[in-house]
Protein backbone atom coordinates (compact mmCIF):
# COMPACT_ATOMS: atom_id res chain seq x y z
CA UNK A 1 0.00 0.00 0.00
CA UNK A 2 2.78 2.45 0.87
CA UNK A 3 4.53 1.61 -2.43
CA UNK A 4 1.63 2.90 -4.51
CA UNK A 5 1.22 5.92 -2.24
CA UNK A 6 4.88 6.89 -2.66
CA UNK A 7 4.74 6.17 -6.38
CA UNK A 8 1.76 8.50 -6.84
CA UNK A 9 3.39 11.14 -4.65
CA UNK A 10 6.60 11.07 -6.72
CA UNK A 11 4.66 11.27 -9.98
CA UNK A 12 2.73 14.31 -8.75
CA UNK A 13 5.95 15.88 -7.45
CA UNK A 14 7.50 15.45 -10.89
CA UNK A 15 4.41 16.82 -12.64
CA UNK A 16 4.36 19.93 -10.48
CA UNK A 17 8.09 20.34 -11.06
CA UNK A 18 7.58 20.25 -14.83
CA UNK A 19 4.88 22.92 -14.69
CA UNK A 20 6.99 25.17 -12.46
CA UNK A 21 10.00 24.78 -14.77
CA UNK A 22 8.18 26.04 -17.89
CA UNK A 23 9.87 29.08 -19.40
CA UNK A 24 8.62 31.44 -22.10
CA UNK A 25 10.23 30.71 -25.45
CA UNK A 26 11.02 27.10 -24.48
CA UNK A 27 7.49 25.74 -24.25
CA UNK A 28 7.68 23.61 -27.40
CA UNK A 29 11.07 22.15 -26.44
CA UNK A 30 10.04 21.48 -22.83
CA UNK A 31 6.75 19.80 -23.76
CA UNK A 32 8.58 17.66 -26.34
CA UNK A 33 10.98 16.50 -23.62
CA UNK A 34 8.08 15.89 -21.23
CA UNK A 35 6.33 13.80 -23.89
CA UNK A 36 9.43 11.62 -24.30
CA UNK A 37 9.62 11.12 -20.53
CA UNK A 38 5.91 10.26 -20.30
CA UNK A 39 6.17 7.76 -23.17
CA UNK A 40 9.22 6.17 -21.57
CA UNK A 41 7.37 5.80 -18.26
CA UNK A 42 4.26 4.33 -19.88
CA UNK A 43 5.84 2.01 -22.44
CA UNK A 44 9.00 0.92 -20.60
CA UNK A 45 8.81 1.50 -16.84
CA UNK A 46 5.11 0.64 -16.42
CA UNK A 47 5.33 -2.32 -18.77
CA UNK A 48 8.43 -3.58 -17.01
CA UNK A 49 6.69 -3.39 -13.63
CA UNK A 50 3.71 -5.34 -14.96
CA UNK A 51 6.00 -7.95 -16.51
CA UNK A 52 7.65 -8.48 -13.11
CA UNK A 53 4.20 -9.03 -11.59
CA UNK A 54 3.35 -11.51 -14.36
CA UNK A 55 6.57 -13.45 -13.79
CA UNK A 56 5.87 -13.66 -10.06
CA UNK A 57 2.62 -15.45 -10.91
CA UNK A 58 4.66 -18.05 -12.79
CA UNK A 59 7.26 -17.73 -15.53
CA UNK A 60 4.77 -19.15 -18.01
CA UNK A 61 2.91 -15.82 -17.91
CA UNK A 62 6.01 -14.07 -19.22
CA UNK A 63 7.25 -16.72 -21.64
CA UNK A 64 3.89 -17.49 -23.26
CA UNK A 65 2.94 -13.93 -24.34
CA UNK A 66 6.53 -13.05 -25.27
CA UNK A 67 7.02 -16.09 -27.49
CA UNK A 68 3.56 -15.63 -29.06
CA UNK A 69 4.58 -12.12 -30.15
CA UNK A 70 7.93 -13.42 -31.46
CA UNK A 71 6.31 -16.27 -33.40
CA UNK A 72 3.70 -13.88 -34.78
CA UNK A 73 6.40 -11.49 -35.98
CA UNK A 74 8.40 -14.28 -37.65
CA UNK A 75 5.32 -15.91 -39.22
CA UNK A 76 4.03 -12.59 -40.54
CA UNK A 77 7.37 -11.97 -42.23
CA UNK A 78 7.63 -15.46 -43.78
CA UNK A 79 3.99 -15.72 -44.92
CA UNK A 80 3.94 -12.12 -46.12
CA UNK A 81 7.19 -12.59 -48.03
CA UNK A 82 5.93 -15.82 -49.64
CA UNK A 83 2.26 -15.07 -50.30
CA UNK A 84 1.70 -11.40 -49.48
CA UNK A 85 -0.10 -9.38 -52.16
CA UNK A 86 -2.48 -7.03 -50.31
CA UNK A 87 -1.04 -4.13 -48.34
CA UNK A 88 -2.26 -3.95 -44.75
CA UNK A 89 -1.33 -0.39 -43.73
CA UNK A 90 0.22 2.59 -45.49
CA UNK A 91 2.08 3.27 -42.26
CA UNK A 92 3.98 -0.01 -42.65
CA UNK A 93 4.06 -0.79 -46.39
CA UNK A 94 5.82 -4.15 -45.99
CA UNK A 95 2.97 -5.56 -43.88
CA UNK A 96 0.38 -7.57 -45.82
CA UNK A 97 -3.09 -8.92 -45.10
CA UNK A 98 -1.95 -12.43 -46.03
CA UNK A 99 0.96 -12.21 -43.61
CA UNK A 100 -1.33 -10.88 -40.86
CA UNK A 101 -3.84 -13.74 -41.27
CA UNK A 102 -1.20 -16.44 -41.67
CA UNK A 103 0.67 -15.21 -38.60
CA UNK A 104 -2.55 -15.34 -36.58
CA UNK A 105 -3.04 -19.01 -37.46
CA UNK A 106 0.54 -19.99 -36.62
CA UNK A 107 0.46 -18.02 -33.35
CA UNK A 108 -2.73 -19.76 -32.18
CA UNK A 109 -1.16 -23.16 -32.87
CA UNK A 110 2.06 -22.16 -31.10
CA UNK A 111 0.26 -20.71 -28.07
CA UNK A 112 -1.86 -23.85 -27.59
CA UNK A 113 1.16 -26.18 -27.85
CA UNK A 114 3.61 -24.05 -25.85
CA UNK A 115 1.20 -23.61 -22.94
CA UNK A 116 0.83 -27.39 -22.71
CA UNK A 117 4.61 -27.77 -22.84
CA UNK A 118 5.21 -25.23 -20.06
CA UNK A 119 2.47 -26.78 -17.89
CA UNK A 120 4.65 -29.87 -17.46
CA UNK A 121 7.33 -27.95 -15.54
CA UNK A 122 6.75 -26.73 -12.00
CA UNK A 123 9.50 -24.16 -12.32
CA UNK A 124 7.47 -22.44 -15.03
CA UNK A 125 4.05 -22.61 -13.37
CA UNK A 126 4.65 -22.07 -9.65
CA UNK A 127 4.02 -18.51 -8.39
CA UNK A 128 6.74 -16.78 -6.38
CA UNK A 129 6.28 -14.65 -3.29
CA UNK A 130 10.01 -13.97 -2.89
CA UNK A 131 13.33 -14.63 -4.59
CA UNK A 132 14.70 -17.28 -2.20
CA UNK A 133 11.99 -19.92 -1.67
CA UNK A 134 12.05 -23.18 -3.65
CA UNK A 135 10.12 -23.40 -6.93
CA UNK A 136 7.68 -26.00 -5.61
CA UNK A 137 3.92 -25.84 -5.24
CA UNK A 138 0.82 -28.07 -5.42
CA UNK A 139 -0.38 -28.66 -8.97
CA UNK A 140 -2.87 -25.94 -9.84
CA UNK A 141 -6.01 -27.29 -11.62
CA UNK A 142 -5.17 -24.82 -14.37
CA UNK A 143 -2.16 -26.98 -15.25
CA UNK A 144 -3.72 -30.41 -14.65
CA UNK A 145 -3.98 -32.50 -17.81
CA UNK A 146 -7.12 -34.33 -18.90
CA UNK A 147 -7.02 -37.10 -21.50
CA UNK A 148 -9.50 -36.96 -24.37
CA UNK A 149 -10.14 -39.66 -26.95
CA UNK A 150 -9.66 -38.51 -30.52
CA UNK A 151 -12.14 -39.39 -33.29
CA UNK A 152 -11.50 -42.75 -34.96
CA UNK A 153 -10.58 -41.11 -38.28
CA UNK A 154 -7.67 -39.32 -36.61
CA UNK A 155 -6.35 -42.65 -35.37
CA UNK A 156 -6.77 -44.15 -38.83
CA UNK A 157 -5.01 -41.29 -40.60
CA UNK A 158 -2.13 -41.45 -38.11
CA UNK A 159 -1.92 -45.27 -38.40
CA UNK A 160 -2.89 -45.66 -34.74
CA UNK A 161 -0.19 -43.30 -33.50
CA UNK A 162 -2.59 -40.64 -32.15
CA UNK A 163 -5.58 -42.04 -30.26
CA UNK A 164 -5.79 -39.66 -27.30
CA UNK A 165 -4.97 -36.03 -26.59
CA UNK A 166 -3.91 -34.54 -23.26
CA UNK A 167 -5.11 -30.99 -22.70
CA UNK A 168 -4.98 -28.72 -19.65
CA UNK A 169 -7.18 -25.64 -19.01
CA UNK A 170 -4.29 -23.18 -19.43
CA UNK A 171 -4.11 -24.12 -23.11
CA UNK A 172 -7.55 -22.61 -23.69
CA UNK A 173 -6.42 -19.43 -21.95
CA UNK A 174 -3.34 -19.49 -24.15
CA UNK A 175 -5.59 -19.16 -27.20
CA UNK A 176 -6.88 -15.84 -25.85
CA UNK A 177 -3.33 -14.58 -25.29
CA UNK A 178 -2.26 -15.82 -28.73
CA UNK A 179 -5.26 -14.10 -30.33
CA UNK A 180 -4.26 -10.84 -28.65
CA UNK A 181 -0.64 -11.28 -29.75
CA UNK A 182 -1.88 -11.77 -33.31
CA UNK A 183 -4.60 -9.14 -33.61
CA UNK A 184 -3.63 -6.26 -31.30
CA UNK A 185 0.02 -6.58 -30.25
CA UNK A 186 1.23 -5.85 -33.84
CA UNK A 187 -0.21 -2.36 -33.44
CA UNK A 188 2.62 -1.73 -30.99
CA UNK A 189 4.93 -2.28 -33.95
CA UNK A 190 2.79 -0.04 -36.16
CA UNK A 191 2.94 2.65 -33.48
CA UNK A 192 6.74 2.35 -33.40
CA UNK A 193 6.82 2.59 -37.23
CA UNK A 194 4.82 5.82 -37.08
CA UNK A 195 7.15 7.19 -34.41
CA UNK A 196 10.22 6.41 -36.51
CA UNK A 197 8.70 8.06 -39.56
CA UNK A 198 7.78 11.15 -37.53
CA UNK A 199 11.44 11.60 -36.60
CA UNK A 200 12.81 10.37 -39.95
CA UNK A 201 14.49 7.32 -38.39
CA UNK A 202 15.01 4.00 -40.14
CA UNK A 203 15.64 2.05 -36.93
CA UNK A 204 15.87 2.80 -33.22
CA UNK A 205 19.39 1.35 -32.99
CA UNK A 206 22.16 -0.51 -34.79
CA UNK A 207 22.78 -3.42 -32.40
CA UNK A 208 21.53 -6.10 -34.83
CA UNK A 209 22.75 -5.59 -38.43
CA UNK A 210 19.82 -5.40 -40.82
CA UNK A 211 17.26 -5.40 -37.99
CA UNK A 212 18.08 -2.32 -35.92
CA UNK A 213 18.25 -2.28 -32.13
CA UNK A 214 16.51 -4.15 -29.35
CA UNK A 215 13.61 -1.68 -29.44
CA UNK A 216 12.99 -2.58 -33.07
CA UNK A 217 12.74 -6.25 -32.09
CA UNK A 218 10.62 -5.63 -28.98
CA UNK A 219 8.19 -2.96 -30.21
CA UNK A 220 5.26 -5.39 -30.39
CA UNK A 221 5.87 -6.34 -26.75
CA UNK A 222 5.12 -2.88 -25.38
CA UNK A 223 1.42 -3.53 -24.78
CA UNK A 224 1.55 -7.30 -24.25
CA UNK A 225 2.62 -7.15 -20.61
CA UNK A 226 -0.31 -4.89 -19.75
CA UNK A 227 -2.80 -7.22 -21.43
CA UNK A 228 -1.40 -10.26 -19.58
CA UNK A 229 -1.59 -8.38 -16.28
CA UNK A 230 -5.23 -7.43 -16.90
CA UNK A 231 -6.07 -10.96 -18.06
CA UNK A 232 -4.53 -12.55 -14.96
CA UNK A 233 -6.24 -10.02 -12.68
CA UNK A 234 -9.57 -10.64 -14.34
Amino acid sequence: QSFWLWTFALVMFGFVGVVLSLRQGLYRYQFAQFTWIAMTLVFIVAQGSLQVFNMMQGLIWFLLPATCVIINDIAAYIVGKSYGRTKLLKLSPKKTVEGFIGACLFTLIWGFWFAGFCAKFQRLTCPKIDFVSAMECPVDPLFAFTTYELPSWVSQLSLGRYQTLEVCPVQWHALAIAAYASLLAPFGGFFASGLKRAFKLKDFGVLIPGHGGMTDRMDCQIITGMFTFVYLSW
